[in-house]
Parts: C-alpha cells; sequence; structure tokens
C-alpha cells in the first residue's frame, strides 16, 4: 500500500514542483516581506532570522533560491521513486509556513486596530 503511494505521488511530480514554488517560493517570501515591512513581527527561521538581520531582506531571494537548487540537486541523484520527497517536502512546508504567516499577520493587524 506504501509503495502505490509512493508511485501515486511521482505520477504527480511536476505538480508538486508546481506546488513549491508557488507555496515554499512566493508564498512564503511575499508574507515574510508583508510581515516585516508592515507589521511588528520578526522572521521565527534562525538561518533566515540571522541572514534578514545581517544583510537585509535583499538576501530573501538567493536564500529561497539556494533552497530549491539544493533540493533540486539532491532530486536530481536520489533515484526514482524516493526523490519524490524533495518537492513533497517543500510543498508540505511552504503550505505550513505561508498559513503560519498568514496567521501571524492577521493577529498583528488585529492587535493594531
Amino acid at each position: 500500500m506504501f509503495e502505490d503511494t509512493i508511485y501515486q505521488l511521482e505520477e504527480q511530480e511536476m505538480l508538486l514542483w508546481v506546488g513549491a514554488v508557488l507555496f515554499f517560493g512566493v508564498g512564503d517570501m511575499i508574507t515574510t516581506i508583508v510581515g516585516l515591512q508592515f507589521f511588528p513581527v520578526v522572521e521565527s527561521g534562525p538561518l533566515a532570522a540571522y541572514v534578514l538581520s545581517e544583510y537585509g531582506m535583499g538576501l530573501l531571494f538567493p536564500l529561497k533560491f539556494g533552497t530549491f537548487v539544493l533540493i533540486g540537486g539532491m532530486w536530481a541523484v536520489v533515484p526514482r521513486p524516493h526523490r519524490i520527497g524533495g518537492p513533497l517536502a517543500l510543498v508540505v512546508l511552504g503550505i505550513l509556513i505561508t498559513a503560519w504567516n498568514l496567521a501571524i499577520i492577521s493577529i498583528a493587524y488585529v492587535g493594531l486596530g
């Protein structure tokens, strides 16, 4: 049964990569920028918090891009069907982080009002 699920996910590999870009790449980046620029919130990810505090928002995109390069590189060398874990992890993490950021922004917005 587990093996069937992996192969079903593998059939959706392109959709998972699109979801990873939309949620982990775009969704997290936009909600992070909005939260940090317009609301009294802080970055909670240790690496991102350090990079943003030391070097500013200009490195947010390269940090995201680097993550995609790292996961994409791993995806390229890990054999099928196990490599599906790369885009799957990014899309799940992206959905969770984007939802978390939206919740924090909503709480901060209500607190300001």
